[in-house]
């Protein structure tokens, strides 16, 4: 019989204690038909709340907690899971998603054994039914622009912090710098060190949209910063490719979608041009660590 590759799931958590657990039962459900899961880490990054004595429960099910005295940010522990991992495979999670098929790891790593020199692969990532307006908009906006994204398969707006896996001749040589945008900056040298990025249509994972202005603010100042931040690492005409969309047919179906759902439309751009606005005056000014949006983890 073949042997299946291993696999390490990495989750770097913060003040997650509304979802840690159900996440690890999530995971430690899948179906391990194509692979064989070895460890799963959890970095506590400095929280305060519950998340460390909640993961210390599944000690006896190759969970293996990390707990940081201070925060340090996503790129820190990330860079902690890589050195405690020797797995063919590396699944990096946020906390604050749901993950509700149990063949998603499979379906996460299909790409990996229909394509040759695939090193990191992105799962399609959804957003929960919304409960405000706000929130309604950001979906719809999500929505529109996940269609766009997806007329290239092989894009970086697909490549997601959410959910990643990463093979093990990428993430050896990896080092994620002190950044915010380090899951554009894992897309970026991916392609520096000439392996593939792949889309897995198949697997979902489940994510909360802002439900307010001031979390979706928080949420345009990480974009807009981050792609400041990859200018240290990367020349501007890389960039400039890389986030290049195609403009006639992204206009097309913009212009389709608000015709479908003028409302919705309507009050993105007010919230789009609000945030412009905003975003001059009150940019955040911090080097790793970044303040979550709180509405988001309530999933």
């Amino acid at each position: 019989m073949k042997k299946r590759p291993t696999l390490t799931i990495g989750i770097p958590a913060y003040n997650e204690e509304k979802n840690i657990v159900r996440l690890l039962t999530d995971l430690l459900h899948n179906r391990q038909s194509t692979y064989r899961l070895e460890k799963i880490i959890v970095i506590s990054d400095g929280s305060t709340d519950a998340t460390p004595r909640l993961v210390n429960k599944f000690a006896n099910e190759n969970v293996l907690l990390v707990h940081t005295p201070k925060r340090y940010g996503q790129a820190y522990a990330q860079n902690l899971i890589i050195k405690r991992t020797s797995s063919d495979y590396l699944l990096l999670l946020n906390a604050d998603v749901r993950i509700k098929d149990a063949d998603f790891i499979d379906a996460t790593l299909m790409p990996f054994r229909s394509s040759l020199n695939v090193g990191l692969v992105s799962a399609r990532v959804i957003p929960l039914p919304a409960t405000t307006f706000i929130e309604k908009t950001i979906n719809w906006s999500h929505m529109v622009k996940t269609s766009m994204y997806e007329k290239n398969l092989h894009s970086i707006y697909l490549c997601h912090g959410r959910a990643r896996i990463f093979s093990k001749k990428l993430y050896t040589q990896l080092a994620f710098p002190k950044i915010i945008a380090e899951d554009a900056y894992s897309y970026l040298r991916a392609k520096a060190l000439k392996y593939r990025f792949a889309y897995a249509l198949d697997a979902r994972v489940y994510f909360r949209s802002p439900a307010t202005l001031r979390d979706h603010f928080l949420q345009s100042q990480r974009f807009i910063r981050g792609k400041r931040e990859l200018a240290l690492y990367f020349n501007p005409a890389t960039l400039k490719s890389a986030y290049r969309l195609p403009d006639h047919g992204a206009l097309t179906l913009w212009l389709a979608a608000a015709a479908a759902h003028p409302v919705y439309a309507a009050a993105y751009l007010s919230i789009h041009i609000i945030s412009a606005i905003t975003l001059r005056y009150h940019e955040q000014h911090t080097q790793a660590v970044w303040r979550p949006s709180e509405s988001t983890k309530s999933l």
